[in-house]
């Protein structure tokens, strides 16, 4: 079984990864199959694909000049009593600082509630305030208004309420919003004298005050500010990007610890049936050539690693990818292998088939099949196979992207992997 690995890459840097440049390709031949070294996974950049070739840049650390600046103020973990919406168990945890008078706040509440309507099992949501006080009179307010229906097992309600319902009370004035936020209690079924002596009073005004000054000391930014497993989501705020943070966050729940012991034939002949919802793909695979990619292959294929996966990259007459059970393009399974180029192999044609660098010197579960000749890419990627039968199913696929269509139907989805040994 699967468990979590203790090395993956736990996306804690999404910037350092978008800016990732690769520096080299591996054109060394592999004549003999070698136990697999460990190597750490790296996330590679969102638009590393099979033709795209690495640039070699320079990395050069800033010299500090400045005085060291104070310690900022550590970000709490989340605790039992904070606003939890979502299961306890679940795999990913998205903590939003935010402030009910702010559309951006507004908005990013309603792309996480999508998010998580799909994402029930996996996703957990802590919201925390961080009222602009200095900016809006009714900040303030509308964080007070929300802990008073918390006290009555209504946070959730009156949250959603408010963020719904944003453009029509965000121009009244203050004592104009207090009627609305009466009016508002009342629809949901609330204690509506309560709420009225415990806005009026102020009940709630200090535990604004607190939140405000909290959010300064640790250096949030402003609202909205989002954290996923406790590090800062630094990618736009926008569905795809929110969907596509989840989904690898809760892929680490099926990675692998190390690379599978080996355990093919490298005289035996292996055939592989990808059977896809839209017909039938028969391949061949090279354990003599690329003995280390082919029984990485075979092992996920045993566990299932590829069943139910979308054909998530189409670039018509170039090449089709696949491999990655997030459909981001990012996703691998916990482990990377060392290239494998041969010279004895090319991208001479149609339907060769090889694996996706996770950079110039590894590889992972992701592959692409050509859709023509690629002779750029000769000597420069682990050629670990052919298509047979069935590259008519690949030609007639349409184009498609794995971030910008991440929430589109893909093309084709993958099963299911068949491996047939002969000999």
């Amino acid at each position: 079984m699967p468990r979590p690995s203790s090395a993956v890459f736990a996306l804690k840097d999404f910037r350092r990864w978008l800016l990732l440049a690769l520096i080299g390709l591996l054109a060394a031949g592999c004549a003999q199959p070698t136990p697999p070294r460990t190597i750490a996974p790296r996330r590679t950049a969102a638009s590393l694909g099979p033709t795209d070739l690495p640039t070699p840049t320079a990395n050069r650390l800033p010299v500090g000049t400045a005085p060291p600046a104070a310690t900022l103020a550590p970000i709490p973990t989340v605790s039992p009593g904070e606003h939890l919406r979502g299961l306890v168990t679940a795999a990913s945890t998205f903590i939003v600082y935010s402030d009910f008078d702010c559309l951006r706040c507004a908005q990013l509440a309603g792309m996480l509630s999508e998010l998580q309507y799909r994402h029930p099992q996996d996703l957990r949501l802590v919201f925390r305030l961080f009222p602009q006080l200095e900016q809006s009179s009714k900040s303030s307010l509308a964080g007070q208004l929300a802990e008073l229906a918390a006290e009555q097992d209504a946070f959730w309600p009156m949250h959603d309420r408010l963020f719904a319902r944003y453009a029509e009370w965000s121009a009244l004035s203050a004592e104009e919003f207090l009627t609305w936020a009466v009016s508002q209690a009342d629809e949901l079924g609330l204690d509506t004298p309560a709420v009225h002596v415990g806005l009026n009073s102020g009940s709630h005004a200090e535990e604004m005050e607190q939140a405000f000054r909290q959010g300064l000391a640790m250096g949030i930014p402003g609202p909205p500010f989002l954290l996923l497993d406790g590090e800062p989501h630094l990618l736009p705020y926008s569905p795809n990007y929110l969907e596509a943070a989840v989904r690898l966050s809760a892929l680490r729940e099926r990675q692998f610890d190390e690379y599978p012991a080996l355990t093919i034939d490298g005289d035996a002949t292996y055939l592989a049936r990808l059977e896809l919802d839209v017909g039938e793909l028969l391949l061949q695979l090279y354990p003599q050539y690329a003995p280390l990619a082919v029984n990485s292959f075979v092992f996920l294929a045993g566990q299932g690693w590829f069943d139910g996966t979308p054909v998530y990259q189409v670039r018509p007459g170039v090449f089709v990818e696949a491999g990655d059970p997030t459909g981001t393009g990012l996703g691998d399974p916990g482990y990377h292998l060392g290239m494998e180029p041969s010279p004895a192999l090319r991208f001479d044609r149609p339907g060769v088939v090889a694996l996706v660098p996770t950079s110039p010197e590894t590889n992972g579960a992701r592959f692409f099949i050509s859709l023509s000749p690629l002779p750029e890419l000769d000597g420069a990627r682990t050629i670990f196979g052919r298509v047979l039968q069935g590259m008519e199913l690949l030609q007639s696929l349409p184009e498609r992207d794995p971030l910008r269509d991440l929430l589109a139907p893909p093309p084709a989805v993958l099963q299911r992997v068949l491996i047939e040994v002969q000999g």
